[in-house]
């Protein structure tokens, strides 16, 4: 897709030159990804069934709604669906708000030197195509990130208040919850706990994942949760599985030994319950919701990724990075020559063109 690498080569031309002004060098930067996203026309495999829904709701009175989607209530959503004119005017809108979400990231907690890489461990892993591409999944990042961004300023309640608010978008939301409790230094007071808890788990999962996989089923059974139960099904596990996990237990080991020799501190110490978290939901087999989290998480595992090597100048926080690098790649490559993905996104198709 030569539209992909011309905006790499643009970021990265924007990326060298030294702007005055930080948060001019970032619009130019986010700005054709804005329009790359919201002017997409059949691109991406939820495209036709989002519109579908809005022809299909637009013009349902609030009665019509809270009969029809009982089941599946998300008000949120449908006021968007009411207020807006057209298909295209919530792809705009969407798009927006989920890029000004990422440009926040950008701005306050990603360093300039550092903004080219964390562009490539943005764009450049499958989660992104995922974050738009189920339109309100994008609204929930937006949130859950400026719901970050307000928990460590210190504002709790407003923080809480959008974890809330992203969930009558899209019920995942609602899980995300947990995570926005948790205090920024649980891990630093509880250090020996969450260890202990991490060996259990992926001792669990390597050893008998069938307990996990049971538990989170009986949970979901019995919570307002259980249509997710469909995405719970029989896989196999291969070498693949075996070489990632492997990965991502010696990752955790190693942020870990960070935390411990304190050069994660701090607010960082928060993001580091996040990136463990997303571990866990990914090395888990046969849950295929498990994705969604690391849609959700991604940008904030960039923060902490880029944390990590700008303060710990050793050249193991340097091979973290070329290692994060190069399963990110691996996985890219196998998003794209997945058979299920192929006719949604080998060719690109704006409204500009």
């Amino acid at each position: 897709m030569l539209e992909y690498f011309i905006l790499t080569i643009y970021v990265l031309l924007i990326s060298l030159i030294k702007f005055k002004n930080r948060k001019l060098q970032l619009f130019l930067c986010f700005f054709p990804f804005f329009l790359f996203i919201a002017t997409r026309i059949g691109w991406t495999a939820d495209y036709y069934n989002y519109e579908s829904m809005f022809l299909k709701q637009h013009f349902w009175s609030w009665r019509d709604y809270i009969f029809f989607s009982f089941d599946k209530f998300e008000p949120g959503f449908f006021l968007l669906i009411k207020s807006l004119p057209s298909y295209r005017a919530l792809l705009i809108f969407t798009s927006l708000f989920y890029t000004s979400a990422i440009f926040l990231v950008f701005y306050k907690y990603i360093p300039r030197k550092y903004y080219f890489l964390a562009f490539i461990l943005w764009f450049y892993n499958s989660t992104f195509f995922e974050s738009f591409a189920a339109v309100r999944s994008s609204i929930v990042i937006a949130f859950f990130i400026f719901s970050f961004h307000y928990k460590l300023n210190g504002k709790f309640i407003i923080s809480i208040l959008l974890i809330l608010i992203s969930g009558l978008f899209h019920r995942s939301g609602f899980s995300l919850f947990p995570l926005i409790l948790i205090p920024i230094e649980f891990i630093k007071k509880h250090f020996i706990l969450t260890s202990l808890s991490l060996i259990i788990i992926f001792g669990l999962i390597i050893l008998s994942p069938d307990v996990i996989i049971n538990t989170i089923v009986n949970y979901l059974s019995d919570s307002e949760f259980s249509s997710y139960t469909i995405y719970i099904e029989s896989t196999t596990t291969g070498l693949g599985y075996i070489i990632f996990i492997s990965f991502r237990v010696l990752f955790i080991i190693y942020i870990l030994w960070l935390v411990k020799k304190e050069v994660i501190v701090g607010q960082y110490l928060w993001l580091v319950i996040i990136i463990f978290f997303s571990y866990i939901i990914a090395s888990i087999p046969d849950i295929q919701i498990g994705y969604r989290f690391n849609v959700y998480l991604n940008p904030l595992i960039i923060v902490l990724q880029i944390y990590i090597l700008s303060t710990d100048k050793s050249i193991l926080s340097k091979l973290y990075i070329v290692l994060i690098l190069f399963l990110m790649f691996f996985g890219f490559r196998s998003f794209f020559e997945h058979p299920n993905y192929i006719p949604y996104f080998l060719n690109y198709k704006s409204s500009l063109f």
